[in-house]
């Protein structure tokens, strides 16, 4: 059964007033204010603690390093998340690019022989 915690009114009427506090064991216990990457991982779903780490020593993950170990918020996870969402194309869109942008034909180099004793030829006979 909740409790309040009474205070008298600033106008020294009567009427009492406070917040109410929980009774001993009738509250479950608050969300942790940060997660390890394990817990992280496990809200997440889908990604191992490692591979969190992984993008936290990259940069493209935000969270908080204590001590030795890296942990995250709420939020963190909530932007993790966000970040890994896709969109569905609008039917006959082509991908986006910059309409400036014009494409160029790669050019390949050829390979040079490993020994430049050897012709192209010579390089693949079997006998000697």
């Amino acid at each position: 059964m909740a409790r309040k915690l009474l205070s008298r009114c600033t106008c020294q009427c009567d009427q009492t007033q406070g917040p109410e506090i929980p009774a001993p064991g009738s509250s479950p216990s608050p969300e942790p204010l940060t997660y390890s990457l394990a817990e992280a991982a496990q809200r997440i779903g889908g990604v191992t603690a490692r591979s969190l780490a992984d993008e936290f020593r990259a940069g493209l993950v935000s969270g908080y390093k204590i001590g030795r170990q890296w942990r995250m918020a709420e939020d963190d996870i909530r932007d993790y998340i966000d970040s890994r969402r896709v969109l569905p194309r609008q039917p006959g869109s082509a991908p986006r690019c910059d309409p400036g942008e014009t494409s160029k034909p790669v050019q390949r180099q050829a390979r040079k022989p490993k020994n430049p004793n050897v012709t192209a030829g010579d390089q693949f006979s079997l006998f000697g």
